[in-house]
C-alpha cells in the first residue's frame, strides 16, 4: 500500500476509535433508556447492542404502508423523551436523523450512533451550552424534522449545519401538527427557546394530546 494510502487508513482509523470511545462515554453516562438501542455489553474492543431486524426508520418509512394515528404519536412522546433524557443527562445528540432510529419488533423506536455526541459539564447550562455550535436548540430542529417525518410519512432532513433553511413540501395548512413542527423548529432555532423546558412542557403537559390531530392519519 502507498505510504499516502497507509497514513489516510490510519488517520481513519484513529477516528473510528475515537468515536467508539467517545460513544461507550455517551452509553454509561446516560444508562437504560426506553427509547436507546439496548446495550448488552460494553468491552474493550466494542459495543454489542441488541438486534433490531426491521432495520431503521428511513428505509422503514420508504417501504411499509403508514402506521396509525395512535403508533405515530406514541412514537413522537417517544422520541421527545428519549431527547429529553439525553439532555437532562448533559449530552447532545448531534446526528440525529431517521436513519439512526431503529424499528424494534414491538414496534417501538431505539436511537442509536453517540459517536459524534458531546457530553457536557454536569453542572452545564443547557440553554446556554455549545459545542462548537452544537446546541440544545439545534438538536430539536432536528428532532422536528423527524416528527414531520413521522407525521407526513416521507423523509424530510435539513441539517442546520449546512446553513441552508429547505422548508418541507407540500406546505400544509395553519394549524395542522405539520405547519406547527416546522414553526417551531424555526421558532427554536432563531429565537432559542428555553429548550429542556419546553420539552418537558410537550412531554408532560396533560392536555397535550398528539393523536387527536387528524392529519397523524396521513
Amino acid at each position: 500500500m502507498p505510504e499516502e494510502h497507509r497514513e489516510n487508513q490510519e488517520y481513519v482509523n484513529d477516528v473510528n476509535r475515537g468515536m467508539l470511545e467517545s460513544e461507550k462515554a455517551v452509553y454509561l453516562r446516560v444508562g437504560r433508556c426506553d427509547g436507546i438501542a439496548e446495550c448488552i455489553n460494553i468491552s474493550e474492543d466494542g459495543i454489542r447492542l441488541a438486534l433490531y431486524k426491521r432495520g431503521d426508520l428511513e428505509a422503514y418509512i420508504e417501504s411499509e404502508v403508514a402506521v396509525d394515528r395512535s403508533r405515530k404519536a406514541g412514537w413522537i412522546l417517544s422520541i421527545i423523551k428519549t431527547i429529553l433524557h439525553f439532555h437532562s443527562s448533559k449530552v447532545l445528540v448531534d446526528d440525529m436523523a431517521l436513519r439512526n432510529i431503529l424499528v424494534a419488533d414491538d414496534l417501538s423506536l431505539k436511537m442509536i450512533d453517540f459517536g459524534q455526541c458531546p457530553l457536557l459539564p454536569l453542572d452545564a447550562d443547557l440553554n446556554a451550552a455549545s459545542d462548537n455550535g452544537l446546541t440544545a436548540q439545534a438538536d430539536i430542529f432536528h428532532l422536528g424534522c423527524v416528527i414531520y417525518s413521522i407525521v407526513a410519512w416521507q423523509r424530510y432532513e435539513c441539517n442546520l449545519f449546512m446553513r441552508r433553511w429547505v422548508r418541507p413540501s407540500p406546505p400544509y395548512p395553519h394549524g395542522t401538527l405539520e405547519s406547527r413542527v416546522i414553526f417551531i423548529c424555526i421558532c427554536i432555532y432563531h429565537f432559542a427557546l428555553e429548550s429542556t423546558y419546553e420539552l418537558r412542557g410537550l412531554c408532560y403537559h396533560r392536555d397535550f394530546d398528539l393523536s387527536s390531530y387528524p392529519i397523524l392519519d396521513r
